[in-house]
């Protein structure tokens, strides 16, 4: 019974290993992946944007300045010529813009918002990139497995026929037909190494060193695995591909108020203090207040441009977002569809794939003890080879559909799906 625990305890140990492998290794391909930091690096300028924006909106302006001045007349021979200092410290704060300062510290916090999204939209599609590119080499180094394994059937196949045909028991047209069957079979080997030779320049372009050694969850996706994937759910608007463009049309709404504010000027309260320094002279100082009203008149059209070009990104933004909620909400229900499906092929294909075995194991022994033909040996091979390939491929599509619903659900695999 001890014994029977510490298996079913290692098993699950290797389980986990495997899927935490799969997992390390994409999250050491995203934190090197310059496609990614590109975007993750823009993040501190939307930072500095937002406090940008709050400075203008709340903080006064302050100032300190000291000159020394030289002043040319010809009122007097004495005053003729004369230096003078003039220190001044000025605040100034904006009482009234109508809008505008309000307007643009709010779209600065969108645009923050959208940028924090765009990061976790971007670390999405780069997992799906690589996570599909690691299950292909998955699929085809298992594709050559299978491959290697019928050359070496066959070719046993075709010892044992080579006997039986110089011993006459067996035609030369039947042994013909198996050397024509190794033939095959080491053709398709070497088109599919070829295929996995380009595979795996994809994946050295790519800079990824370590491999996966197993698929991450063949053993471990049972049905209870299925259904508490399926508990996944987020609401469409909680959904990164959502919120990015919902963000950034919040922004541009914001700084089309901000344009249209910006266009009737600002009210502004200006506090000063001054100190004059005139040579033979005590300091002279003096407060100043000011309550200033700007309005802009002309100024060559960038009011006006700014206004239209917030107002054109605000419609961008509006059609992407509705075109986003609705492919969101198709690609979870089709991916929820899909998981279904290819759970319920993998469980029929693993079936098959046993079956298929035992088969073949039979045939193979009635085979060796002459009661079986060499014809109907290979048919049983074939059978048995299409049904690996179809099993591998069946358990290579249902990981990629596990991790498509991770991210129609909005959630990455290397922060913890599941």
């Amino acid at each position: 019974m001890k014994a029977l625990l510490l298996l079913l305890c290692l098993v699950s140990v290797a389980q986990a290993n495997e899927k935490e492998e799969f997992r390390g290794i994409l999250r050491d391909f995203i934190q090197q992946d310059p496609t990614f930091k590109e975007v993750d690096f823009q993040t501190p300028y939307f930072e500095a944007q937002l406090k940008q924006g709050f400075s203008q909106l709340a903080l006064p302006k302050v100032r300190l300045s000291y000159g020394l001045y030289e002043q040319h007349n010809n009122i007097s021979v004495v005053n003729s010529a004369s230096r003078y200092k003039i220190g001044s410290l000025t605040a100034s704060y904006d009482i009234f813009s109508f809008g505008s300062d309000w307007s643009f510290y709010q779209a600065t916090r969108h645009e923050r918002r959208a940028q924090i999204e765009r990061v976790s939209l971007q670390l999405m599609r780069r997992e799906a990139e690589v996570a599909a590119l690691l299950l292909d080499y998955l699929k085809g180094s298992r594709n050559i497995d299978i491959l290697s394994r019928l050359v070496e059937m066959k070719g046993r196949a075709l010892d044992l026929s080579r006997k039986r045909y110089e011993r006459g028991s067996l035609s030369q047209q039947d042994f013909q037909k198996v050397e024509l069957d190794v033939s095959n079979a080491r053709g398709e080997l070497l088109v599919a190494q070829q295929d996995f030779n380009e595979l795996m320049a994809r994946v050295h372009a790519y800079g990824i060193e370590k491999l996966p050694v197993a698929y991450p969850w063949e053993k471990n996706l049972t049905l209870p695995a299925i259904k508490e994937i399926e508990l996944l759910d987020a609401k469409v608007e909680d959904l990164p591909q959502f919120k990015e463009p919902h963000h950034n049309y919040e922004a541009a709404d914001y700084r089309t108020n901000a344009a249209f504010g910006d266009m009737f000027g600002q009210v502004r309260l200006d506090f000063s203090r001054n100190m004059y320094q005139f040579p033979g002279q005590d300091d002279q100082y003096e407060w100043r207040t000011a309550l200033i009203y700007t309005l802009p008149l002309f100024e060559g059209f960038t009011q006006y441009t700014e206004l239209q070009r917030a107002a054109a990104l605000r419609n961008a933004y509006e059609v992407r977002q509705r075109f986003e909620r609705q492919l969101a909400t198709r690609q979870q229900d089709a991916q929820k569809a899909n998981l279904q499906v290819s759970w319920k092929n993998w469980v029929e294909r693993r079936d098959a794939l046993k079956t298929s075995t035992k088969l073949y194991n039979g045939s193979l022994n009635q085979f060796n003890q002459g009661q079986l033909s060499v014809n109907e040996l290979l048919v049983d091979q074939d059978r048995l080879l299409r049904t690996e390939q179809i099993a591998n491929s069946a358990i290579h599509q249902l990981h990629g559909t596990v991790l498509n619903f991770c991210h129609s659900r909005g959630q990455a695999f290397v922060k913890g799906c599941f």
